[in-house]
């Protein structure tokens, strides 16, 4: 069968589409986990994916393919090598910059990605040691000495955050359960003058029950902030709530 212009369009963007499939699956279920896809750019990295695979390949084949043209061979050939490249680098893209480790510090949780974990001092082949669920946990912990917690909340201030210092990084420890239980936010208090918030709280309650279970602690990411939950036993993360946290 001769291909036409527009069969050869369909057909390029549906080898296209199964990539993009492909590429959403890890996306979402390997390098964006629950909760952290929209507020660490999961979507932005998918949009730079999309672009280059679904669109640039099957628009350029569009324009170019003609039947019997004496160079096709050799266009089809130059588009597939620009549409090859340009996905890989979008994936590329979204692969550095993807979420790698959670950080606690002082009542908040932080994102570091790929691309900034090096900011804190640390290899990427010691992020395993924090383990949890879904994303590996490091804990600031400061020493008992009120002064010379204020010496190193000074001293971090130029180096980008207190949630920066990889050298206070500890394992979950059992402090970190107190401070979540002496921070938890009062979320009946928080959303009652919000009609949206009320909602996100009352689809949390239909899911998980009473709040007495869960502790409520501000996430801080790339692009967004968001409050999840995390469970009063364990302190592990069992949802997120799409509610703009108070400021800092």
């Amino acid at each position: 069968m001769r291909l036409t212009r527009f069969t050869a369009f369909a057909v390029h963007l549906g080898i296209s589409l199964v990539i993009f499939v492909a590429l959403l699956l890890v996306v979402v279920f390997d390098w964006y986990r629950f909760p952290l896809f929209a507020i660490e750019g999961g979507w932005k990295g998918l949009q730079i994916i999309a672009g280059c695979d679904i669109v640039l390949g099957p628009l350029l084949t569009l324009i170019v393919f003609k039947p019997g043209k004496p160079s096709l061979k050799f266009d089809m050939s130059v588009i597939a090598l620009i549409q090859a490249a340009a996905l890989v680098s979008g994936t590329w893209i979204a692969y550095v910059q993807r979420p790698v480790l959670m950080v606690y510090a002082e009542e908040r949780f932080y994102t570091l990605s790929n691309d900034i974990v090096g900011m804190a001092g640390i290899k990427p082949e010691e992020i395993s040691i924090y383990r949890n669920s879904p994303y590996p946990l490091a804990v600031v912990r400061l020493p008992d000495d009120e002064e010379q917690r204020h010496k190193i909340r000074l001293e971090s201030l130029g180096r980008g955050g207190l949630y920066l210092r990889g050298d206070l990084y500890a394992e979950q420890i059992p402090q970190y359960l107190q401070d979540a239980h002496a921070h938890s936010l009062n979320m009946e208090k928080l959303t009652a003058d919000n009609p949206a918030a009320s909602a996100e709280l009352e689809r949390f309650k239909s899911r998980h029950g009473a709040l007495d279970g869960y502790y409520f602690l501000p996430l801080h990411g790339r692009y967004g902030h968001m409050i999840v939950a995390l469970d009063r036993g364990t302190g592990r993360l069992v949802d997120k709530l799409d509610i703009k946290p108070p400021e800092p």
